[in-house]
């Protein structure tokens, strides 16, 4: 009887000294786990937070631009540039470029006649009206 005491003594022995460890493990475990899905956590609110910052540049340029494209001088620079509008005084020219192929040649002709018909007297006259009555 003695004998069956004492293995049924060391199987209690033996369990009470590795369950400590197995729960100690166990814990480590579950903390780690923990830790490392807190790490992705901030990874991500990080990356999320840093996208809305430059969301946040976008739309402030955005709306830059869109208070520009009101003003009255972003409609007079692309009433001049895309529709050839001039103030009074002022003359057109049109300058187009060769690598349009056969339209470049009937536009180089048009253009040259708007510089024509709008250059008057000699050369040296135009020149003194350039330099000295503006």
């Amino acid at each position: 009887m003695n004998q069956i005491h004492q293995k049924s003594g060391k199987k209690i022995d033996w369990f009470r000294s590795i369950f400590p460890i197995i729960l100690l493990c166990y814990i480590l475990f579950l903390v780690g786990k923990s830790a490392w899905s807190n790490y992705g956590i901030n990874k991500s609110i990080s990356e999320l937070e840093k996208e809305i910052t430059e969301l946040e540049d976008y739309n402030k340029e955005t709306e830059e631009l869109n208070k520009y494209y009101q003003t009255e001088s972003y409609k007079e620079r692309q009433a001049r540039l895309k529709l050839g509008y001039a103030k009074p005084g002022e003359s057109v020219i049109i300058i187009s470029d060769s690598d349009q192929g056969n339209n470049a040649e009937e536009k180089n002709e048009e253009s040259s006649l708007t510089i024509n018909n709008q250059i008057q007297g000699s050369n040296w006259q135009n020149w003194f009206d350039y330099l000295f009555k503006k």
